[in-house]
């Protein structure tokens, strides 16, 4: 396992001294076959991709949910600027009406 023991890799690890990646990659760059002689490694690797993936796909559910929600004040907003848009030419139809009385 070229100078490097498992020991020191999950100390790596487990010290946050290196992120998973490097780790990874530095295993690979020293002729360590991670599948075969570590394979813990291997797996932790792949749970961590799969914890990306779900926060990834988290923060894409709350994005969607804050575009819904700004989507929804937008149409309330438009609404009420419907409804004040109705209500001053209704005001300025009655001054016009009172004005050629």
């Amino acid at each position: 396992m070229s100078g490097y023991s498992r020991t020191s890799i999950y100390r790596w690890l487990k010290e946050e001294r290196l992120d998973l990646e490097k780790i990874h990659r530095i295993a690979i760059a020293c002729g360590i076959d991670v599948e075969g002689e570590l394979p813990e490694l291997d797996y932790y690797r792949k749970i961590h991709h799969r914890k990306e993936d779900q926060l990834e796909k988290k923060d894409q559910q709350i994005s969607k949910s804050k575009y819904v929600e700004v989507l929804e004040q937008l149409n309330e907003a438009r609404q009420k600027l419907s409804d004040y848009q109705e209500k001053y030419f209704k005001l300025k139809e009655q001054i016009d009406k009172s004005k050629n009385v």
